[in-house]
């Protein structure tokens, strides 16, 4: 069986992260990617409310909690209602993709 971590990290790396990268550099057209950043968002939220009131809380859950959730959830959002999105919103995408994948290679060359 996969330990918890590790599939954390292969997730980030290989669905989050290029996800996020893609959708910031690219600006896409395709609704279903802002319906999935739109959940994205959700999941995150109901995750980290969930760990929090069971004490299972870490720093970088609220920063999932406080920065990108929200981000996530504005960005859906707004591509849903018909919305211009800002390029600092895309940027703000795009970089967390790559550090998303920046910092989850580095857990696992650590890990390892």
């Amino acid at each position: 069986m996969m330990d918890s971590h590790l599939f954390i990290h292969l997730v980030h790396i290989l669905l989050n992260g290029p996800f996020l990268i893609y959708l910031g550099l690219s600006k896409s057209d395709i609704i279903y990617f802002y319906y999935l950043l739109l959940v994205m968002g959700c999941v995150l939220i109901g995750l980290s409310v969930y760990k929090i009131i069971n004490n299972l809380a870490y720093t970088w859950l609220y920063i999932h909690l406080i920065i990108f959730a929200p981000l996530f959830i504005g960005v859906g959002y707004m591509k849903l209602s018909g919305k211009i999105i800002p390029d600092y919103l895309y940027t703000s995408l795009y970089a967390i993709g790559f550090a998303s994948i920046a910092h989850h290679v580095l857990r696992l060359l650590k890990k390892n």
